[in-house]
C-alpha cells in the first residue's frame, strides 16, 4: 500500500479554495451518514445523465476510508494545483473534472458509483502535466513501513496503469473508468491552460513538456 503525503511543489499562494472543498465534502458525508439521508442522497449516486448524479456523487462517499483515502490525494494534490491555477478556478475545475469522469464512467459501466476519485485523478492528471519532475513522498506498507520520495512521472504512470488494469479486467468495486477519464482530462485540459498562457510555469518549475524539450505556452518573468 502506497499512501502519498507530500508533493515537493512550492506554493506562492494559499490554497484556500481546496481547504474549503475538503470541508464540504466532510460537512456532506456526515449529513448523508445520518439515521435517516433521505431520498435527497439517492438522487446524488451517478447512476444516470442527470445532472444531480454526475455532480452530487462527487460529495457522496461509502465509508470512512473511502473518504479519508480521497482525502488524502485531495490534500496532497489539490494543494499545489489550487495553488497554480487559482482559489476562483480551481472549485470550476474540480467540478469540471468530476462531470467529465463522471461521464466515462456512464459511458463504459453500469454500476452505480459515488466519491470524488474521478475529480481528484483529474487533479493528479494536471499534476502530472505541470510538475511531472517533482518527488511525492509516500509512506508505504509492504511487509513493514517506510517512506521514500520517487518522481511523480513515474509514480503516477505507476497508479495510472493500475487503474487501466483494474478497469480491463473488471476486478474490484472501484469506478476504475471514472478514475482513467479523470486522469486523462486533467492532463487534456493542463496542456491546453499552458497552450494558451492562462498559466504559466515560472522559471524554477518544468513541466512535462518543458522536460521533453517540447515548446509551448510561455514562462513566467521573474520580478
Amino acid at each position: 500500500m502506497l499512501i502519498p503525503y507530500r508533493v515537493d511543489v512550492p506554493m506562492r499562494r494559499w490554497p484556500i479554495a481546496n481547504f474549503v472543498l475538503i470541508g464540504l465534502i466532510v460537512l456532506s458525508f456526515a449529513l448523508t451518514h445520518t439515521d435517516n439521508p433521505g431520498a435527497f442522497a439517492s438522487r446524488m449516486v451517478l447512476q444516470d445523465w442527470s445532472p444531480a448524479g454526475l455532480v452530487g456523487h462527487l460529495f457522496l462517499h461509502a465509508g470512512i476510508l473511502h473518504i479519508v483515502g480521497n482525502l488524502i490525494f485531495l490534500w496532497c494534490f489539490g494543494n499545489s494545483i489550487c495553488a497554480k491555477i487559482g482559489n476562483l478556478a480551481f472549485p470550476v475545475v474540480f467540478l469540471g473534472l468530476g462531470v467529465f469522469a463522471g461521464a466515462i464512467h456512464l459511458l463504459f459501466s453500469r454500476h452505480p458509483a459515488v466519491g470524488a476519485s474521478g475529480a481528484i485523478n483529474g487533479i493528479v492528471g494536471m499534476y502530472f502535466i505541470l510538475y511531472p519532475k517533482n518527488d511525492i513522498r509516500c509512506l508505504y506498507f509492504i511487509g513493514r513501513g517506510g517512506t521514500f520520495a520517487m518522481a511523480g512521472f513515474w509514480l503516477l504512470v505507476f497508479w495510472f496503469a493500475c487503474d487501466i488494469w483494474g478497469a480491463v479486467s473488471g476486478s474490484g468495486g472501484t469506478a476504475y473508468w471514472a478514475h482513467i477519464g479523470g486522469f486523462v482530462g486533467g492532463m487534456g485540459l493542463a496542456t491546453i491552460l499552458l497552450k494558451t498562457n492562462l498559466i504559466r510555469m515560472s522559471q524554477d518549475e518544468e513541466s512535462f513538456f518543458h522536460w521533453f524539450n517540447i515548446p509551448i505556452g510561455s514562462m513566467e518573468e521573474e520580478d
